[in-house]
């Protein structure tokens, strides 16, 4: 019989030099290719900052080709063991903690290998809460800051005097945000607390001017625009007799 020919497999250099000119497919094809050759990845071209800048430029206006992201996610699959250095980085954060909360703070950045160290404030008035530096890998401190926004709970926003009054509650479940008027309340309850949960409320402090003169209609309307699809908003009218 006839005795078929086995195709070259493509290197690394073909499937990253493929350029824009490259189809979909094409990609397809050598990227299959390449890694069912595991032992032939061995070639690598380092991405310059000018590369990064002209990625995340084509990112922000859409113009990034199948060939772009195909090739950025190649190779940086060929270097795993930069995100696990990145995690693993030493950090250092400053964080503000209620007093009666450091000690458990301390105890929970311990168990997860996070040291922390009080920085000294003085002042004539009581002073509340304390000041930690928290140093660990950049995974650990992460977690150890969450950890804290969690216990802190929701948001007030109090708008029933000229003043408006702004606070964490913790009687309130992370991820809520309770805004208070003369005619009722509002809950904005975030979809995504961990990811979200700062973005909604500085979309509605930044509305706080309109939403002190607005009525109950207008300052739905408002804070239903400005948090769009990223929380649920609803309202509870006074009770007149309260």
């Amino acid at each position: 019989g006839r005795v078929g020919t086995t195709p070259a497999r493509p290197t690394l250099n073909e499937l990253l030099n493929l350029g824009v000119d490259g189809t979909s497919e094409d990609l397809l094809e050598l990227s299959s290719s390449v890694l069912q050759a595991p032992h032939e990845l061995r070639l690598h071209r380092p991405t310059s900052r000018s590369q990064h800048a002209k990625r995340a430029e084509q990112r922000s206006n859409g113009s990034e080709t199948a060939s772009d992201i195909a090739s950025a996610a190649l190779t940086k699959s060929l270097r795993p063991s930069e995100a696990t250095m990145s995690d693993q980085e030493q950090v250092e954060e400053v964080i503000i903690v209620d007093q009666g909360d450091v000690e458990a703070l301390r105890e929970f950045a311990s168990e997860h290998d996070v040291k922390t160290q009080e920085i000294p404030i003085f002042g004539i008035e009581p002073i509340t809460t304390v000041t930690l530096v928290i140093i660990g890998s950049a995974v650990a401190v992460a977690v150890v800051q969450h950890w804290l926004e969690v216990r802190k709970g929701g948001q007030v926003i109090d708008l029933r005097t000229d003043i408006p009054g702004m606070y964490r509650n913790k009687g309130l479940l992370y991820g809520l945000v309770l805004i208070l008027t003369k005619d009722g309340s509002f809950s904005v309850e975030v979809k995504e607390p961990k990811l979200m949960f700062g973005e909604v409320i500085n979309s509605i402090t930044s509305l706080l001017p309109n939403l002190i003169q607005g009525d109950a209609q207008s300052i739905s309307q408002s804070i239903a625009s400005a948090v769009g699809a990223r929380a649920e908003v609803a309202y509870t009218a006074a009770n007149p007799a309260a």
